[in-house]
């Protein structure tokens, strides 16, 4: 009886391993490039794996910002072994160009979407026969969402000599 229950009992485990299969996978994780930042082993089949390292980066190039977006495939519970690589979106960068009439005075790179801010001395100008003199008012473009290369001028108010009002000269 030992032995036939013995027999039993090692034909069960048999056939129990050969129906459930393998009951963990293997996850890589992998950035753009193919270089692998992660290997997780025994992760267990029908969970949603972990990635447990830094955010993956992509180096800026001459045209693009690039921006940690996720995982391809999308992250869902693991049937099989599986390999994730990171997902980047490009954000166009864009040169926003300063100046005070025909001067240039400051050049900066701006990430899509965001704001171009400028930090050079407060543009000035002269007084001339109608205005005794200028002050910086503005620049002449919208610069607070930046979505293309911006050329933008200097906007002035000036203090009218007597007799005139107050008006807004580039």
């Amino acid at each position: 009886m030992k032995k036939s229950f013995g027999l039993l009992l090692s034909s069960f485990a048999l056939l129990s391993l050969i129906s459930c299969g393998k009951r963990t996978c293997t996850v890589i994780w992998q950035n753009y490039d193919e270089t692998v930042l992660e290997t997780d082993e025994e992760v267990k089949k029908g969970e949603i794996p972990q990635y447990d390292g830094e955010e993956p980066q992509r180096e800026d190039d001459d045209d693009y910002h690039y921006v940690f977006a996720g995982w391809s495939p999308e992250l869902t519970k693991v049937k099989k072994d599986t390999t994730f690589v990171a997902v980047f979106t490009a954000l166009h960068k864009y040169r926003v160009s300063f100046y005070n009439g025909e001067t240039l005075l400051y050049e900066t790179i701006v990430i899509e979407g965001n704001p171009a801010t400028y930090v050079g001395e407060t543009p000035t100008k002269e007084g001339d026969d109608e205005f005794s003199s200028y002050e910086f008012d503005k620049w002449d473009q919208d610069l607070t969402t930046v979505s293309s290369d911006v050329i933008t001028y200097a906007l002035f108010k000036g203090t009218p000599k007597e007799g005139w009002g107050e008006m807004i000269y580039p």
